[in-house]
């Protein structure tokens, strides 16, 4: 999957982030891509920055058409 989008806003020893993200994966024996989101929450320790929470806000998802590893066609 590729993350983008990065917000990330820190607000002493926490901070939020959102980020968008493209995921190429299957789904009943079918190639997918689905377009979906983070949201997280970080806190910082003696350690550095840590997540403290992790959401995924699932969007639309559509078929590959062909599948993966097909070849490219000449132009």
């Amino acid at each position: 999957h590729a993350v983008t989008n990065p917000i990330i806003e820190i607000n002493g020893d926490r901070a939020t982030g959102h980020w968008h993200v493209l995921n190429g994966g299957m789904a009943q024996g079918k190639a997918t891509w689905s377009l979906n989101g983070y949201e997280d929450e970080y806190v910082r320790t003696a350690d550095g920055w840590r997540f403290k929470r992790v959401r995924v806000n699932l969007g639309p998802r559509s078929l590959q058409e062909g599948g993966w590893g097909q070849a490219i066609p000449k132009a």
